[in-house]
């Protein structure tokens, strides 16, 4: 009984103001995709860390110092030349 109510309701808030009605879904397709999105991806192999909340620090670190490792080597005078 409640379902066809509520089916009742959908249905005249189409007819009367259907903006209304698809913003409303739109709203829970946003919402569900919160709850959905992440399982998918990790299912699909996806990197899930920044869902997840996953300490990032050792990554950073680790980058950081590839970074000044580059720097490094791009400093005039350390530019190694071709010999032919």
């Amino acid at each position: 009984m409640a379902a066809a109510r509520v089916r009742l309701m959908v249905l005249r808030g189409l007819d009367q103001e259907p903006m209304v009605v698809i913003s409303c879904a739109l709203a829970a397709v946003g919402l569900g995709a919160v709850f959905v999105g992440p399982p998918v991806r990790r299912a699909l192999g996806y990197d899930t860390s920044q869902f997840d909340g996953h300490d990032l620090r050792v990554e950073r670190a680790a980058v950081q110092r590839a970074g000044e490792a580059v720097w490094e080597r791009g400093k005039p005078g350390s530019i190694p030349t071709l010999r032919r």
